[in-house]
């Protein structure tokens, strides 16, 4: 090699001190942009859940607003610190890039939430009132401005994230506070006196900083089933008891809640649970977190049937605060198991056998109860015009409407949150006759996607999800955490199937898709 070769060489590598630098300066970049991420969660765990401007006259708007300026906000501050990072740093990613493949960490999940937004896109270019297919207005503020939101939302978060360990303590707390609302009003103690605005005959119908029930049992079910899975992997004792006290206080706030649906997606984050559990040697904790929860669901059982208060409002599963004696015998035994289990090493379970023995047994007893329901009739399985507070009228209805459109609109949809002018344009009359009301929502979050987003909305949502599943599951072993997050995300699908989308509890979903994302991505840059 020749003097010249060697001082050209010698000139292209950087000094040690220029180096450092270098990683001094992306460590603080990564630290500042993880600092902006974490305030704007904090935010929608702190405020976003509590806040109200007049009560519940104006919760949705309210609610939404709250969260478009949030995440506005985050978006602007985002974009500032990605183009001072990427300007001062210009040259440094693009060889890091090229020698390492970084820069190609692209998720799965990243394709099908730029195809569900754009299939949001195609549905506003469809709709015939592009304003109201773009605020929602029409419907629960989910047009294609909410789409756009998430959208900067998954962008921000999914860039990359690690998850901070304060962030799901501090959750529980708003949250424990949230569902202590929802159960003194249940039992007719409104502290903030929240609905004196409210007619008496929909007062039932109203609670906590979620306004509808239905809404609120949506929040219940979710969190709950988010600090089930923290608790299982929660380390630190003042964290778990943290999570406890959530756990307690959701088990009373779901018979507050009164609705079928926060039983349906409980049940399916707690299955999947049970298999962590007992694949991790874990049962001990489950049992744990399954009996507090069912503490605080039998403490409330005893007072609403002893006081009265609240026990005319309930319906359909709550209905199992009757039977107090049989709650309290389980968790009698449920305590004693646990304490059992504590003292011993349990690994029950960890072969494929007998995790397949307590599938056959789920599986079979709920074949069982469908059976059983079927030849007694019972509301639930008999589905009509009256199903589910009349979600069958609105279902069959909208499923009619489906079959009648364009091909073009079946693919691509009507519009954003088109519900109400397609329900009122066919069936106004019969609406107002049957169910005493005008609908705009489908009351199931896929027929919803299905007929305003077309089929080509449905499978992209469909798509995001399940890579968001992917997402969780391939890297729970290093990123504990992501069992909680997948536990939320089933939860909501789950609930999703009776329920309504609305920018009080949805943000939360896709909140947690851009945080399964971000904490994926983070650790395939580690990985690089």
């Amino acid at each position: 090699m020749t003097k010249t070769n060697k001082k050209q060489k010698a000139g292209d590598q950087k000094p040690a001190f220029s180096k450092m630098n270098d990683f001094k300066k992306e460590a603080a970049f990564h630290i500042f942009k993880e600092s902006i991420t974490t305030a704007f969660l904090l935010y929608m765990f702190v405020v976003f859940p509590l806040v109200l401007h007049d009560g519940y006259m104006d919760i949705t708007i309210t609610k939404y607003n709250f969260f478009k300026n949030g995440v506005l906000i985050y978006g602007i501050l985002m974009c500032l610190t990605f183009i001072l990072g990427f300007t001062d740093h210009m040259e440094e990613h693009t060889d890091a890039a090229k020698k390492t493949g970084r820069g190609r960490n692209f998720l799965a999940s990243d394709i099908w939430m730029g195809a569900f937004v754009l299939s949001g896109t195609l549905a506003w270019i469809m709709a015939d009132d592009k304003m109201v297919a773009y605020t929602g207005s029409m419907g629960r503020r989910c047009g294609l401005e909410f789409l756009m939101l998430v959208l900067v939302l998954y962008i921000g978060i999914g860039s990359g994230y690690k998850w901070q360990q304060i962030l799901a303590p501090v959750f529980s707390v708003i949250s424990g506070l949230a569902f202590l609302m929802g159960s003194l009003q249940h039992l007719d103690i409104d502290v903030f006196h929240l609905l004196s605005h409210i007619r008496e005959d929909q007062q039932a119908m109203f609670l906590s900083t979620f306004g509808n029930i239905n809404i609120f049992a949506g929040f219940v079910c979710t969190s709950v089933a988010f600090f089930s899975g923290m608790y299982l992997i929660e380390e630190k004792r003042a964290f778990r008891i943290c999570y406890m006290a959530a756990l307690l206080l959701g088990g009373a706030a779901l018979i507050a809640a009164n609705s079928d649906s926060a039983y349906m997606g409980l049940a399916a984050a707690w299955v999947i649970l049970l298999f962590f559990a007992l694949k991790r040697s874990l049962f001990a904790e489950f049992v744990t977190v399954c009996t507090t929860f069912l503490s605080g669901y039998t403490i409330m059982a005893w007072i609403t049937t002893e006081t009265g208060r609240g026990y005319e409002k309930l319906s359909g599963l709550a209905k199992l605060v009757d039977a107090r004696d049989i709650l309290t015998v389980c968790c009698v035994i449920g305590i004693l198991c646990a304490i059992w289990l504590s003292k011993k090493k349990y690994n029950t379970g960890r072969s494929a056998l007998s995790r397949l023995l307590i599938a056959g047994i789920l599986l079979i007893a709920g074949i069982t109860v469908t059976v059983i329901g079927c030849i007694n009739h019972w509301e639930i399985f008999v589905f009509d015009d009256f199903w589910g507070d009349y979600r069958g009228f609105i279902w069959s209805r909208l499923c009619r409407i489906y079959q009648d459109l364009p091909f073009v609109d079946q693919v691509f949809g009507n519009g954003n949150e088109s519900i109400y002018a397609l329900m009122s344009a066919r069936y106004y009359d019969e609406m107002l006759a049957v169910t005493g009301t005008v609908y705009d929502s489908a009351h199931n979050e896929y027929l919803q996607y299905l007929v305003t987003m077309g089929a080509f909305g449905l499978i992209t949502y469909v798509g995001l999800i399940i890579t968001s599943i992917r997402n969780c599951v391939k890297i729970w072993k290093d990123e504990p955490v992501m069992l909680a997050v997948l536990m939320l995300i089933v939860s909501y699908i789950t609930q999703a199937f009776v329920n309504v989308e609305q920018p009080i509890t949805t943000p939360f979903l896709f909140l947690f898709v851009a945080i399964a994302a971000g904490i994926r991505r983070n650790s395939l840059k580690k990985a690089n």
